[in-house]
């Protein structure tokens, strides 16, 4: 066995660790063997050295063994997740997962919290009044049973190796690092008992992987790693280059969110991702046949009204009040300001940068600058006007939404430097690239209408 300065050593040569020697460095850093400090500087190595396959499948599997998994042995229909890695005005997991499981699928997520630039499902799900996400495995593994759709936060006893090793990467900046995302999202995923997943790896300004081949190259190593722990896998590389729907702000995307499910709104770019993402994890886990079934599946399940109701079943049995889905619920009536941001000439919308309105949601109280703060739900922007429309001279492009107004007319001054407009429309960006499977990368409309 060797010690942890010799594993240590041993990355920063640039050789390869035997899985057993991994195993034994996890087990010690979550027995107290391993401090943190050299569980950093391993890290540290592996970011700058690299790690293989193998290497990161046997990460991934000691990771999972530091604590317990998701036993969904006793249901017999098929079960899958969907994961983002990230971006600005992503609700998509409130409206897909109740969608999903409307359409015969078990749906046990475990999502994350915003930090940095982009938001978390948790904190949007957690601005329904009451509604708990600190749900144990038991209680995870009962609600998937009873209604086939649960929403946690990792807790203590699922892969506590990951929580602690992703603290200390945030905090120095090995997070960028393929193998050590690989195991992250992969071990959570794998604990959660699912048989099938779809990744949504984002590229653009608003994305961790800012480029196509960044975001193509983890693609890859989610979907084969994932192959190699029984998960029927693939990933679509989707754009994120400005905000996602009309919202941004935990509240403002859960009404959002509701809307849609309710069809009350149907904006073009949530329903290309949510049917896309959704008809490819149903076609994965062998509920349809091919992609269009899977799309024209959630379709039926969006028109009669049996995905909004999954989700208000889902909320109710989470401790949430059902009772602010309706109109003048008063919840949120409190008086806040509201700044519109103007068109400073007419012209087409060429860029609104989500990475900017990303840091500016932070600013105005909509995310964490670190993991203690306490976020204000109610903070946020509408969006009145996307990449690509045309706007008058004074027209609102979008309103500025909290309870400072120094900091609301700060992310005013700064979100006026991140929205241009031209004299030419815009050429369009596909908002669905590629997708990785395990036989190769395909253009998204190839691979869509092939099958």
């Amino acid at each position: 066995m060797l010690s942890p300065y010799e594993f240590i050593a041993e990355k920063q040569r640039g050789n390869s660790h035997k899985p057993s020697e991994i195993h034994d460095f996890i087990q010690g850093f979550i027995e107290g063997e391993v401090h943190d400090y050299q569980m950093t500087a391993w890290m540290m190595s592996v970011f700058f050295q690299g790690m293989s396959y193998e290497e990161t499948i046997a990460l991934t599997k000691a990771m999972i063994q530091s604590g317990n998994r998701v036993d969904l042995s006793n249901i017999n229909d098929p079960t899958g997740d969907k994961h983002s890695t990230g971006g600005v005005g992503d609700k998509i997991t409130l409206i897909l997962a109740p969608l999903l499981s409307a359409s015969g699928m078990v749906i046990p997520t475990i999502a994350g919290r915003g930090l940095g630039f982009t938001g978390g499902t948790l904190d949007k799900l957690e601005s329904i009044p009451g509604l708990s996400t600190a749900l144990s495995i038991d209680e995870i593994k009962d609600l998937s049973f009873r209604n086939g759709l649960a929403f946690g936060a990792q807790t203590d006893d699922l892969v506590p190796a990951d929580r602690r090793m992703y603290a200390l990467r945030d905090v120095t900046s090995t997070v960028r690092s393929l193998p050590l995302i690989t195991a992250s999202i992969l071990s959570k995923k794998v604990a959660e008992g699912i048989g099938s997943i779809v990744f949504d790896v984002k590229c653009g300004k608003g994305a961790f992987m800012e480029t196509e081949p960044e975001a193509i190259e983890l693609g890859q190593w989610l979907v084969n790693c994932a192959e190699r722990f029984e998960l029927k896998a693939a990933a679509l590389i989707t754009t994120m280059d400005e905000p996602i729907g009309r919202t941004v702000g935990n509240w403002l995307e859960t009404e959002e969110s509701i809307d849609v499910l309710r069809r009350k709104y149907m904006p073009p770019d949530i329903v290309e991702l949510t049917e896309s993402l959704g008809g490819t994890l149903l076609m994965l886990a062998g509920i349809t046949g091919n992609i269009e079934q899977g799309i024209n599946r959630l379709r039926e399940a969006w028109n009669n009204g049996s995905a909004f109701d999954k989700f208000s079943q889902a909320v109710n049995a989470q401790g949430g009040d059902t009772g602010v889905f309706e109109e003048n619920h008063g919840i949120y009536d409190q008086p806040r300001i509201v700044i519109p941001l103007t068109a400073s000439k007419s012209g087409y919308i060429s860029e609104i940068h989500a990475r900017e309105v990303g840091y500016c949601g932070v600013l105005i109280g909509a995310g964490r600058k670190k993991t203690d703060d306490v976020i204000d739900p109610t903070s946020g922007f509408i969006f009145k006007k996307k990449v690509g429309d045309f706007v008058q001279q004074g027209e609102e492009i979008l309103l500025i939404m909290g309870n400072d107004e120094s900091q609301c007319k700060t992310v005013h001054n700064r979100l006026s430097g991140g929205v241009t407009i031209m004299k030419k429309e815009p050429a369009k960006t596909p908002l669905i690239r590629k997708v990785i499977t395990r036989e190769g990368n395909f253009e998204w409309l190839d691979y869509r209408n092939s099958k």
